[in-house]
């Protein structure tokens, strides 16, 4: 292999490592997105702002979607740049990092990258126990109801 080869290869491998990168920004930015609608969604729960819920889930939805994608770009990115550097493509991103891929560049995104997806799990965590409480409670209210509607004891009489 000549020397100009080797340049060629080495500025290829450096292409697709920027691909990679570039890729793993948009997914940090639109996490960082999602993070925000998950607040919102639990700022919309505990105000029992039906009509914000509504729109903030579906823009999670549509992130969900968008994130997919970008996904699916990266894990082919991922593949290629593993490859070029010798190593089996299921190689993980902190290993390819390990072993000189990406630079510092692509260690500070993973560390942002872990951040957010664990400050969105925790939001979705808040999230889930809202909205069984929040069900526990509609719950508690038609087993107070339901009796009633169907012929049992009345709890309020017309005169009040």
């Amino acid at each position: 292999m000549t020397l100009n080869n080797m340049a060629q290869r080495k500025e290829g491998r450096k292409n697709i490592e920027q691909g990679l990168i570039d890729v793993l920004s948009r997914e940090l930015e639109l996490l960082f997105k999602l993070r925000e609608q998950g607040l919102k969604e639990q700022r919309c729960l505990l105000e029992d702002d039906l009509e914000g819920l509504k729109q903030t889930l579906a823009a999670q939805e549509k992130m969900a979607r968008e994130l997919a994608e970008l996904e699916k770009e990266r894990e082919a990115l991922h593949r290629e740049v593993a490859l070029k550097a010798g190593v089996p493509p299921e190689t993980s991103l902190r290993e390819l990092v390990r072993i000189g891929v990406g630079g510092e560049n692509l260690t500070g995104l993973l560390g942002k990258l872990e951040q957010v997806v664990t400050e969105i799990k925790e939001i979705n965590e808040t999230n889930k126990f809202l909205v069984s409480q929040s069900l526990a409670y509609v719950r508690q209210m038609l087993n107070v109801l339901v009796p009633h509607l169907r012929g049992g004891p009345v709890l309020l009489d017309r005169s009040i």
